[in-house]
């Protein structure tokens, strides 16, 4: 969680953006001001923030920070959980903000790139398109942050996607899964690939292989595989760059394993800074 001063002198903030992205396992909470930026932002799970109580808990948030309600200029919401906000809230209407719209236009916003296959991967994953400022939706896929919870659940018994990735990088890369030594003398890729990966997860029979090799295992598996599709797409759609945003962004080695797929596609991946907000950044550029 970041936060910031939010008195200038004795001049007091009034002129900020509520923005919210209500997804099925996380909802992000940011709040943007006009002219000084960034307020406050934060990733809530979904269990201990519920969207009954929403306005309970932002004007919790607002008066914590030392923010006046009638400065309220804009609330927007996207996300899945988007279609059970009220039509206003604290006297403002708020903006109903399209989803993928959202996730793109985030997306290529934090890389700092006109186009580019956006690539959220949240519970499940999107696969959305910017291209000269048009966004398109090429389907998705049900690997993602789910399918790594609902693992780690199974042999640790947490599904908290901050802990399971705490708990991952104690693990080795390579340790739970069956890999190939390849040789690439006579290629350019000698000097930065020496193997790929023939299955995943599949030393995890060896009984060597730990609970957080496993976790590190299943974060590469889905990451892996997401970004094999992508690169795959994005040739489809001559698409050069292909940005990852949403939770799983959270593993500090996903740019890493994205990198070696790229290697082997000739594809650029990009993970913007502060990823895990794209969508919701997204909701505040909306216009």
């Amino acid at each position: 969680m970041l936060q910031y001063r939010l008195k200038i002198g004795c001049e007091i903030m009034n002129n900020f953006s509520v923005n919210l992205d209500l997804g099925l396992s996380t909802s992000k909470v940011l709040i943007y001001d006009i002219k000084y930026g960034l307020i406050f932002r934060k990733i809530y799970d979904n269990d201990k923030y519920h969207i009954s109580d929403i306005e309970k808990n932002l004007k919790a948030i607002i008066d914590r920070h030392d923010l006046d309600i009638k400065g309220i200029k804009s609330i927007h919401v996207t996300g899945i959980g988007a279609s059970q906000m009220p039509e206003t809230l604290f006297g403002v209407k708020i903006k109903l903000c399209d989803e993928l719209e959202c996730i793109g236009y985030g997306g290529v916003k934090l890389a700092d790139v006109k186009d580019g296959l956006v690539i959220s991967m949240g519970t499940g994953t999107a696969f959305i398109n910017v291209k000269d400022n048009v966004v398109s939706h090429h389907g998705g896929m049900g690997l993602g942050g789910g399918t790594i919870m609902g693992l780690a659940k199974q042999l640790s018994h947490t599904s908290h996607f901050p802990s399971i990735v705490n708990e991952a990088l104690h693990g080795h890369n390579n340790k739970s899964d069956l890999i190939i030594d390849v040789d690439y003398t006579n290629s350019e890729k000698k000097d930065v690939l020496t193997y790929i990966t023939a299955s995943n997860l599949g030393n995890f029979k060896d009984d060597s292989v730990t609970l957080p090799d496993f976790l590190y295992g299943s974060l590469k598996m889905v990451i892996q595989n997401i970004c094999v599709t992508a690169a795959i797409l994005a040739k489809n759609l001559d698409q050069e760059n292909i940005i990852l945003i949403g939770s799983v962004t959270m593993f500090p080695h996903t740019q890493t394993i994205a990198s070696e797929v790229g290697i082997l596609f000739d594809k650029k991946f990009i993970v913007p800074k502060n990823a895990p907000y794209a969508t919701v950044y997204g909701a505040l550029y909306n216009k």
